[in-house]
């Protein structure tokens, strides 16, 4: 810069070394002192014109370094424990600083690096970038790509750039033409020698010695004489010149060959000339033109100015890009670069001059006559001068000669050749191959399907919303209809999704196997592979066909197959019933019998709970309802008697306890029990109900279990677990499973929950009795569980989410959307979610929620006053199917924003391989292929972003990747910070829950509430703030009012009076959702007249199976 006549600033850390008491560099960008020098040159620069060149080290940002460093396209930032990749990181942020810093100047910024460098994908740089393009449009970045052996390179070498000047499209030389490129290298490498270059660098440096320089100021007082004789007569001073000094020049100085790029690589300025024998007018040829640029030849020999016939074939062959080259090396000179280029193709002989020359200030020369050699510097304002110090010249001469016998090619020259073309037919087959495969294909159809369902989503979507504001009431029925068909939509768009994730996995294995591999060996045996499901007529006519090959004779030693053949094929359900069932004994229904109940003339088949308990009792199973695998009587009374005890710190007036005093049941052997019950998708997916009841106590849960392993608790002698361990069949007890056409008949729901109702008076009143010890055990329907549907169904709950508030427009008097308190009525707003002291709370159990007739369920066992308590919200259900979509819905699309990409969809697409990322690396399952903008149903900006999905364990997955995304970081968008903080509380919250056991102590409950409760006003800031920025974020859903009884009523509250608390993790279903489909699954292959008894009959002998294998009955065959 400074030779060009610029001022300049060097700033390199090789510039300086600190030493040993001194621990900052100031020429390191990286610390504190050079950031700071730094910013000051930058400020000293000219205002709207000066230039800042960023050379980042690009040996971290490289391929070669990946395994160090573990940087790539999707992972920029790398593995920051490395101190070099520390380093360079903190390099790259701190240059986009100054960077900015340049663009607010108005100055001009270059930053280059290798192709192969991720410096473009950091986040920093690519933020830095769609800043300025944001704000200065599509002219405030430009970037381009050139070959370095356009420059002189030993190797090809390309490289990229990125600047604010549309000036850096000239490095782009244009395409590589790799024969012309590797023809110049070969010859230039078989000429000269490095020893050369070396002797020649040698000679330049001794050029410093003292005597060397006295010699050349007498000489050059020479020619400052000659020059002022010249201005009275011009030719005779330059013939004179010419030749005397001009020899006299190349005669003292020594003779060393070396190529062009050698003495580009050594920092020598190389102009190529004609030679000794075509003198050249150096005075002309050392004056600067008025570009800049040295003046052809004034008395150069002539030549014919057409081309010769060697020229014209040069440039057939398709060298035209070096001929190029060299005509600009001639300065455009046409008769110097035919005579050159004559050399060149002739070989005869090649010509190199080194000329030392630049402009020196007055203290390194003096001063000699101001004719054009002159200039004042603009920066200092002082004088310099243009002098050639020294020239040099090479000749080589080159001698062609026609070989004169064949020439021989060594042996194994092609040996790799063969292998070379089998590598390439085999990448050709593998690639046609998998672009045809069956797993592709199928993939690809069911991705168009997805995609097409979740266009077909949103137009029903927009529909409705059309419908709910632009028409009248009357169309509610039509509205109801198309919500129930975005629900069903939604469900099947969730399957194909999930079915496309695991398929992606699997299927390759399955579908495309050659039919080679096949025949040549047989699959492995897998003898705990899972039967695939066969009707009943099919199992009779396959005993049929194996009775025919066998024998009967034979056959009659199986146990059972003689008699499964006899079977009608007809009538198969029935007769492989009484066969399994009632010879066989392969079912709980001996046990478990059937029973019924009467409703407009049809007979409801329903199980009931004193047979269950019965059963239990006879079969020494009542551990299970204690949460021990094995029977041990002395620990199951301890466990239920410590149970009761702990109940009774937070329900002290329930009238079981009032009961016990009395001496009417023992709570010893007094079961809690929960009620719980849901609609599964039946047949032609309608809705199909399935109602059980279950265990207060479990075997816990994998969270739980994770973490007492971590922490070295050990097993205790009396525990009260949560009941998710264990499989459904085994735990959950079965009352009905009815479809939508049964439960829609008026009063059929009733009849259930009053037989489940009368059950439980039984249980707790009369008891079931051990006919072995004659000792009663009784159990007691502590709460109902399920979704809020579910809850307002069977309770009958009159104040419940359908009533909330849907317009602008407040109503006159809303009913409310709580059973608990008045919240979402007039001057009690549900969406007080950051205080402790909302204003329903003073409203807790004042109203009577119950619509007229009362649900059998609010006349279960309760405290006085307090029906309404009966009926629990779920923690999952409120969670993960509600609160954390519509939080992950809003995160998700504020971090989408800080990725780069000029497009919402380019946006999400790196969202979403960032989140496939990390799931890779945290062993976390994705269950989405993709994450889009209709994932999150944020298609829109004027929409509200709330997840689509209805997998719980995504909303997990989700939450947990958005906590490691956040914590610790900064944004710009301080929505996306509050955001990351709620996210980690509610993170918390959710997982000390499913650690703990079904009592927590009162620190515990406390502490977990408050996380809870941070979560909330962490929320409501950022509703609060989005809509002061009028930006359609973070959905208020009344869930959350759920989720603040749950945190404010269930856990702070109690805590503060209790030493123990329920934990109200207890109350969630997502074991018994598992229950509800595996038994909706069922209603799908039978007969719909007959679907109440062949489901309660399987489900019998599929309970059966499940509890023969977890040991708790031993099977007759067995015996």
């Amino acid at each position: 810069m400074r030779n060009k006549s610029f001022k300049a600033a060097r700033f390199d850390k090789k510039y300086n070394e600190p030493g040993l008491r001194h621990h900052s560099n100031f020429m390191d960008l990286t610390h504190a002192s050079g950031f700071l020098l730094a910013c000051y040159f930058i400020l000293r620069g000219r205002p709207e014109n000066f230039f800042v060149m960023f050379a980042v080290t690009c040996s971290s940002f490289c391929k070669i370094n990946s395994g160090t460093s573990k940087r790539s396209k999707c992972n920029s930032v790398g593995f920051d424990a490395h101190p070099s990749v520390q380093n360079s990181n903190m390099l790259l942020e701190r240059s986009v600083l100054l960077i900015y810093l340049v663009t607010g100047l108005g100055g001009t910024w270059f930053v280059e690096q290798p192709n192969q460098s991720v410096l473009e994908y950091y986040p920093s740089f690519r933020k830095m970038i769609m800043d300025l393009y944001n704000i200065r449009g599509r002219d405030a970045v430009y970037d381009t790509k050139w070959w370095m052996c356009h420059y002189g390179s030993a190797t090809p070498k390309r490289h990229y750039a990125y600047a604010n000047t549309e000036k850096i499209h000239l490095l782009n030389q244009g395409k590589l033409y790799m024969k012309v490129w590797s023809r110049r290298m070969s010859v230039a490498s078989k000429q000269w020698s490095t020893t050369t270059l070396d002797a020649g660098i040698a000679s330049v440096n001794t050029e410093a010695e003292l005597g060397v320089l006295d010699e050349e100021e007498a000489r050059l007082q020479r020619e400052l004489e000659e020059l002022e004789a010249a201005q009275s007569n011009p030719d005779n001073a330059a013939a004179t010149w010419c030749a005397s000094d001009a020899d006299a020049a190349l005669s003292e100085a020594p003779t060393i060959p070396a190529s062009t790029q050698e003495l580009q690589h050594a920092g020598l300025f190389t102009a190529p000339t004609a030679g000794p024998d075509n003198a050249i007018d150096v005075d002309d040829k050392a004056r600067p033109r008025g570009d800049g640029s040295a003046a052809p030849p004034s008395d150069a020999p002539a030549v014919d100015s057409k081309a010769p016939g060697t020229s014209r074939r040069y440039w057939e062959e398709g060298n035209k890009q070096e001929m190029t080259l060299l005509l600009r090396d001639c300065n455009f000179c046409k008769d110097v670069f035919l005579q050159r280029l004559e050399k060149i193709i002739t070989k005869k002989e090649k010509y190199t001059m080194k000329v030392a020359e630049g402009w020196y200030s007055v203290s390194n020369r003096w001063r000699g006559s101001p004719v054009q050699i002159l200039r004042r510097n603009l920066y200092d304002d002082a004088d310099e001068y243009w002098v050639t110090t020294r020239e040099t010249g090479s000749r080589k001469e080159t001698l062609a000669v026609e070989a004169s016998a064949p020439v021989e090619i060594p042996e194994g020259s092609f040996k790799g050749v063969s292998a070379y073309h089998k590598s390439k037919a085999s990448e050709a087959s593998l690639v046609n191959a998998s672009s045809g495969s069956q797993t592709n294909k199928t993939c690809t159809i069911l991705r168009k399907f997805s995609d097409d369902l979740m266009a077909k989503l949103g137009k029903i979507r927009g529909l409705v919303k059309d419908l709910g504001k632009n028409y009248d009431g009357d169309d509610v029925a039509h509205i109801e209809v198309l919500q129930s068909w975005v629900v069903k939509m939604e469900e099947q768009h969730e399957s194909c999704q999930l079915v496309l994730s695991e398929g992606e996995v699997n299927a390759k294995k399955y579908l495309d196997k050659k039919d080679t591999e096949t025949t040549k060996r047989a699959p492995p045996k897998n003898n705990n592979a899972r039967p695939k499901k066969a009707s009943c007529s099919s199992a009779v006519r396959a005993a049929r066909r194996v009775i025919a090959d066998i024998g009967e004779r034979a056959a009659a030693s199986s146990g059972g197959l003689l008699e499964l053949s006899k079977c009608r094929e007809h009538d198969a359900e029935n007769d492989t019933h009484r066969l399994f069932v009632e010879r066989l004994h392969l079912s709980l229904e001996k046990w478990v019998p059937l029973s019924s109940l009467k409703h407009n003339g049809q007979r409801l088949t329903v199980l009931r709970l004193r047979d269950w308990l019965q059963f239990l009792v006879d079969k020494s199973c009542w551990h299970i309802l204690t949460g021990l695998v094995r029977r041990d009587p002395g620990r199951e009374r301890a466990i239920l008697k410590t149970f009761w005890e702990k109940y009774r710190c937070t329900h002290e007036d329930h009238p079981i306890f009032s009961m016990a005093r009395e001496g009417l049941v023992s709570l010893e052997r007094t079961a809690p029990l929960l009620y719980h019950g849901d609609e599964g998708r039946g047949r032609r997916r309608t809705p199909f109900l399935v109602s059980s009841w279950s265990s207060f106590l479990g075997r816990g849960s994998a969270p739980a279990d994770k973490y007492r392993k971590e922490h070295g608790v050990r097993n205790e002698y009396i525990k009260h677990r949560t009941n998710f361990r264990g499989h459904s069949f085994t735990n959950r007890f079965f009352q009905a499973g009815w479809p939508k056409k049964v439960i829609e008949e008026e009063g059929a729901l009733g009849l259930l929950v009053q037989q489940c109702k009368d059950e439980n008076d039984f249980v707790l009143h009369e008891g079931v009795f051990d006919r072995r010890s004659g000792e009663k055990f009784h159990a007691c329907i502590l709460a109902v569980t399920g979704d809020w549907q579910w809850l307002v169904k069977s309770g009958k709950l009159g104040r419940n989410y359908n009533h909330v508030v849907k317009s602008t427009k407040e109503a006159a008097n809303p009913e409310g959307i709580c059973h608990l308190c008045q919240a979402g009525q007039r001057g009690h707003s549900f969406e007080q979610l950051d205080t402790r002291t909302p204003s329903w709370l003073s409203t807790f159990l004042r109203q009577d929620p119950f619509l007229h007739p009362r649900s059998p369920l609010a006349d279960l066992p309760h405290e006085p006053g307090k029906a309404a308590t009966i009926f629990k919200f779920d923690v999952w259900h409120t969670c993960h199917l509600g609160v954390c979509k519509a939080l992950a819905g809003s995160g998700l699309a504020l971090l989408s924003e800080t990725f780069p990409g000029r497009s919402k969809d380019a946006r999400f697409e790196a969202l979403s391989n960032d989140y496939l990322h990390w799931c890779a690396q945290n062993q976390r399952q994705a269950l989405l292929t993709k994450i889009t903008k209709e994932t999150v149903g944020w298609d829109k900006n004027s929409s509200y972003p709330k997840a689509s999905w209805y997998k719980g364990s995504l909303s997990t997955t989700m939450c947990e990747y958005i906590e490691a995304v956040t914590k610790d970081a900064e944004f710009e968008d301080e929505l996306l910070t509050k955001c990351g903080e709620a996210v980690q509380a509610l993170n918390q919250f959710i997982s000390g829950l499913y650690q703990g056991e079904a009592f927590l102590d009162s620190a515990t409950a406390r502490t977990l509430g408050e996380y809870g409760l941070r979560f909330l006003r962490r929320y409501t800031w950022c509703v609060t703030r989005a809509h002061e920025q009028k930006r359609c974020l973070f959905l208020l859903l009344p869930k959350f009012h759920c989720l603040h009884h749950i945190t404010l009523q269930d856990l702070v509250l109690p805590s503060q009076t209790s030493d123990w608390v329920v934990n109200p993790i207890v109350h969630s279903v997502q074991l018994a959702e598992d229950y509800i489909g595996r038994n909706s699954r069922t209603s799908r292959h039978t007969h719909p007249s007959t679907t109440t008894q062949r489901v309660a009959e399987r489900h019998l002998q599929a309970a059966f199976t499940k509890y023969v294998e977890a040991q708790y009955l031993v099977a007759e065959g067995d015996s």
